[in-house]
């Protein structure tokens, strides 16, 4: 339902963004980290969805001088129902940064979508057993995603027990 709305080929991979567009959000370390993979394969999307709260046109701007335009997906606010729509359909979901906690990680993992996250801000040692835990740096966050992109079976068991920690 969410690749065919946003014309996002079904066998292409997404990294999804959830959240407000700001800079205390570390989604230009998202962005930065995508430019790594994007040079390397054509069968992902970056997607970054939410309300933007002054810092989306720096993405933009961002992402149209990297060239990678045709790979990044700025969906703005999306209602609840394409919100769950786009965490089934994502290969993994990405916070960069956070306090407290984050409804869109019960939202993943009630998807039963991995999670990748950084150290930098609050901790949630939980969050490992559904994802990874990356020092905020583009490198490690590009190799993290990377790792649950290209094997399906890591994928699907970071999904289950991401699942198994919902309920």
């Amino acid at each position: 339902m969410f690749k065919s709305k946003y014309r996002i080929p079904s066998n292409d991979k997404i990294i999804l963004y959830l959240g407000r567009v700001h800079e205390s959000k570390g989604i230009d370390l998202l962005v930065d980290s995508f430019k790594e993979i994007a040079k390397k394969r054509n069968d992902v999307k970056l997607v970054i969805a939410g309300p933007d709260d002054g810092f989306l046109s720096r993405l933009i701007d961002s992402v149209e001088l990297s060239d990678i335009n045709d790979s990044v997906i700025f969906t703005g606010y999306i209602s609840h129902e394409y919100k769950l729509a786009a965490l089934r359909d994502a290969t993994v979901s990405v916070t960069p940064k956070f306090t407290g906690f984050p409804v869109t990680f019960l939202e993943s993992c009630i998807c039963g979508t991995p999670i990748v996250t950084t150290n930098a801000g609050d901790y949630l040692d939980w969050v490992k057993n559904a994802g990874y835990i990356v020092n905020y740096d583009k490198r490690q966050m590009a190799q993290a995603l990377t790792r649950i992109l290209d094997d399906p079976s890591l994928k699907r068991t970071l999904g289950e027990n991401a699942r198994n920690l919902a309920e």
